[in-house]
């Protein structure tokens, strides 16, 4: 989910280069994937939910015992919300918002290439989020929490380094230095820690 968005990152600076807005942007969706990964992860445990090939991973024995592996029926006991959909509409959604700050589709005239890039990375996620439920790994219900908490952590890591991208100072990365957060993750524990003035 986030080798496309770097490679953006990466291709937005032929024209214009600009160190501040590769780290700016790097650091939001860094943000958005931290965030993201933390907020799937407290709500699988929080939450649960059996995924649809259950039995299929449990292996019944004639008493109702699950007889196969054990990593696979504790996994097959958290399909709510889908983690691949989480994850890859974080990165998308993100990356969708990113190339809108810089294409400037409705600013400079329009053009329907530029939606249609604009909008590809979140026809991907889509596609994965088709298939965890085709696949039989998660119900609609689990990918549609996932698609929204993605989107949701990708806006929030966006514009914590971003004005929207339709504002006039779209694609400029904030000039600001007062803010911080961090992952800490320890042994059977994870949180973030922030600082800065608000």
């Amino acid at each position: 989910p986030t080798t496309l968005p770097f490679l953006a990152i990466g291709l937005a600076q032929i024209k214009n280069p600009s160190w501040h807005d590769v780290h700016n942007a790097s650091l939001g969706l860094m943000e958005t994937m931290v965030f993201t990964y933390l907020s799937t992860v407290a709500l699988k445990r929080a939450f649960g939910r059996l995924r649809p090939d259950f039995l299929a991973r449990c292996q019944p024995d004639a008493n109702g015992q699950c007889t196969g592996d054990p990593d696979e029926i504790e996994t097959g006991r958290e399909s709510f919300p889908s983690g691949h959909t989480s994850l890859f509409f974080a990165g998308s959604t993100y990356l969708s918002l990113y190339l809108w700050g810089k294409l400037k589709p409705f600013q400079r005239g329009g053009a329907l290439w530029k939606m249609l890039v604009i909008l590809s990375p979140i026809v991907i996620a889509t596609a994965v989020g088709i298939t965890r439920v085709s696949d039989y790994r998660h119900h609609w219900e689990d990918v549609l929490a996932g698609s929204l908490l993605g989107t949701g952590m990708a806006v929030l890591g966006y514009r914590l380094n971003f004005p929207w991208p339709w504002s006039d100072k779209a694609g400029r990365a904030h000039q600001r230095t007062t803010w911080a957060a961090l992952p800490i993750i320890g042994p059977g524990s994870a949180g973030i820690s922030a600082q800065g003035t608000f």
